[in-house]
């Protein structure tokens, strides 16, 4: 049952790609409360955290006006950016997920951040190319493509947002 969820996975991974390169991921905007997206990707990743003793921490500004996205892709953002947090963070660390409005341009600003493994220097400009993994012995037992930051990366653009990425090496990921 794993394997065909991780093979299910990939499939449709590969499917929001070839969707996203050719211009036709069907994006659905409406207006949406960031709040239920967040309650679902955290019922999915929550397990996940709590096998490896992971804190998360969320903090939701409850004033946060309404956002104009497709509900089903702002939770698959969500849950990728998470799912790597999980999987890139040590047992016992702690992922934090923070929503606020931006002062400078009244953008809705998602911020998860992790006290993981981080990202070497190196790195960090091809984090959101596609299959992009930082391969170290740490984590050759991780599961992962390489694919989530880049399919991620391009549901936040098809929405008109951005992504960006700060890390240290070994003091986590942002």
């Amino acid at each position: 049952e794993s394997n065909s969820r991780q093979l299910l996975g990939l499939v449709n991974d590969i499917l929001d790609i070839s969707q996203l390169e050719d211009g036709k991921l069907n994006i659905l905007p409406r207006p949406m409360s960031l709040i239920p997206a967040v309650g679902k990707a955290l019922n999915v990743i929550k397990p996940m955290a709590d096998d490896k003793h992971i804190e998360l921490a969320v903090d939701i500004d409850p004033n946060l006006p309404m956002i104009y996205g497709d509900e089903k892709r702002v939770m698959q953002i969500l849950t990728n950016l998470l799912s790597n947090a999980v999987k890139y963070t040590p047992n016992a660390g702690h992922i934090s997920l923070v929503g606020r409005r931006r002062e400078q341009d009244e953008m809705v600003e998602v911020i998860v951040s992790d006290t993981g493994i981080g990202i070497p220097t190196d790195q960090l400009p091809y984090i959101f190319n596609r299959f992009s993994r930082v391969e170290r012995e740490a984590i050759q037992h991780t599961v992962g493509t390489g694919l989530g930051l880049y399919i991620t990366k391009g549901l936040i653009e098809a929405h008109g947002g951005q992504i960006h990425v700060q890390s240290e090496e070994g003091e986590g990921s942002c």
